[in-house]
């Protein structure tokens, strides 16, 4: 268990805004609104989820020396190899300063290289090398274990809608094409 929530793991799990148990809901009662003091706003909730999954995954990955952004900018090679600095701080959530220096320290233990591409300029794509595969399985086959873990009370059909309704979150937040910057709900109209 993460350092720090070893006695609050309840607490931030299966409380209520008010700090008493949840409980079932009460089919004779309508059911409380979003954001309502009976119900915690969705963006609260997924902000707990942020917060406590990324405390599992750091916790997760630590016995194989490999750090979140780490984790994140592997996972991402490992899927789409290639990627210059720049677009691997853009899908880690980094800036490319903090990019740059998470590259180097792969680079420097082996996992991945950056060359020159024929054509590219000055652009150095990174792509993983065999040791950067092996220990991206390795901490892959841990996070599939957490994730199993998180998921375990679902429902099966439960599981495939929660990844369908967080993608369909992900879709309604993504910024127009062409946009520079966050837009109101109103600007998609």
């Amino acid at each position: 268990m993460p350092r720090g929530y070893r006695n609050s793991l309840d607490t931030m799990t299966r409380r209520s805004p008010h700090n008493g148990p949840m409980t079932a809901p009460d089919p004779t009662r309508p059911a409380a609104q979003p954001g309502s003091p009976a119900q915690p706003r969705v963006s609260y909730l997924v902000a707990r989820l942020d917060r406590l999954l990324r405390l599992w995954l750091a916790e997760t990955l630590s016995p194989f020396a490999v750090s979140l952004p780490e984790y994140t900018a592997l996972s991402i090679l490992g899927r789409r190899s290639g990627l210059t600095n720049a677009q691997l701080a853009r899908r880690t959530y980094v800036s490319p300063q903090a990019m740059q220096q998470i590259t180097e320290g792969l680079i420097g233990r082996g996992l991945i290289t950056r060359a020159p591409d024929q054509g590219r300029g000055r652009v150095l794509p990174a792509t993983l090398t065999d040791p950067g595969r092996e220990l991206l399985a390795r901490c892959d086959a841990a996070v599939d274990h957490l994730e199993e873990r998180m998921m375990h009370d679902l429902r099966p059909g439960a599981r495939q809608a929660f990844l369908e309704s967080l993608l369909d979150c992900l879709a309604g937040l993504r910024p127009p094409v062409g946009s520079t910057g966050l837009t109101t709900p109103a600007d998609h109209k």
